[in-house]
């Protein structure tokens, strides 16, 4: 997904998207079932970076569910 693309979800969807679900914007695949996103390398791999970058914003949270 562009990062337009990106902006717009960020901007008008939701706030802050989680660290988990960041590699999916990205992804070619429409849907995926449960189990293939709990074991999806390229989400996992997204979501490991992410959770070592420092947050900007001082809410100090990440929106996971």
């Amino acid at each position: 997904m562009t990062g337009v693309i990106r902006h717009f979800i960020e901007k008008y969807i939701v706030t802050t998207v989680p660290n988990a679900m960041s590699a999916c914007l990205d992804c070619k695949v429409v849907q995926c079932t449960a189990d293939e996103w709990e074991t999806c390398a390229n989400r996992l791999a997204r979501k490991a970076t992410l959770d070592h970058m420092p947050i900007d914003d001082k809410s100090g949270s990440d929106a996971e569910a």
